[in-house]
């Protein structure tokens, strides 16, 4: 396996980075071996604006592009990833956008949700990309009888507020 790290603000920068890993692999030799996206998470930069990153990943712009990340990530081509992380330790806590402590009582952040919501679509089955519009990171999956859609819309570079219109339709056996 190949292993390799992701830290960004730009879900769809992700999907051409993955590209070009396997396009790399695949060009050397080392087509079919899998790769392993080993830690993910939001990073303005690991640079001058480190800090600055902490406070977006376990708010709601660290959920939409939680989201936006799993959406890119059933586009393939990555065969295994991890999100970083969920660590509890007081150091490391500052990267956990999952929960956080408050004494004993387990406190969910916002991004935890888009986990969620993305497990509840893997249990109706297939997850497919439901959209192409650009930064609208959408998924959706049907069990054949009911089906769920997870719905991001993201943009770290040029937040935007938008009025969305659903048109819900089609054979959810398919």
């Amino acid at each position: 396996f190949f292993s390799y790290h992701f830290y960004g603000t730009d879900a769809a920068r992700f999907r051409e980075k993955s590209r070009l890993v396997r396009e790399l692999l695949d060009g050397h030799g080392f087509a079919g071996v899998p790769t392993v996206l080993d830690e993910w998470n939001f990073n303005i930069n690991f640079d001058d604006r480190l800090r600055e990153s902490y406070p977006h990943i376990g708010r709601i712009g660290g959920a939409c592009f939680t989201a936006a990340m799993l959406t890119e990530l059933q586009k393939g081509p990555v065969d295994f990833a991890t999100y970083y992380d969920m660590q509890s330790n007081y150091m490391m806590l500052r990267y956990n956008g999952l929960y956080y402590f408050n004494g004993f009582t387990l406190v969910r952040k916002k991004p935890f949700y888009a986990f969620l919501y993305f497990r509840r679509l893997k249990e109706l089955g297939r997850v497919r990309e439901a959209s192409v519009l650009p930064d609208l990171f959408t998924l959706a999956a049907s069990d054949g009888t009911r089906g769920r859609c997870l719905i991001a819309n993201y943009s770290f570079e040029h937040p935007a507020a938008r009025e969305l219109a659903l048109d819900v339709r089609g054979d959810f056996r398919t």
